[in-house]
């Protein structure tokens, strides 16, 4: 099961933030706009990613 996160944030300050702790996280981040996408990153046994 595939589960997405949307954040939204209010400057660009606070989007490296969130940015920076998603990828702490070991999540897969997309920022489009006022929102910022979040996935958990879904690694096979080839190393490539699946689930997007």
């Amino acid at each position: 099961m595939i589960t997405i996160e949307v954040i939204p944030y209010k400057n660009f300050k606070e989007k490296i933030k969130i940015v920076k702790q998603q990828l702490d996280k070991s999540k897969y981040v997309e920022v489009t706009g006022k929102y910022i996408y979040t996935e958990k990153k879904n690694i096979d046994i080839d190393g490539y990613r699946v689930g997007m």
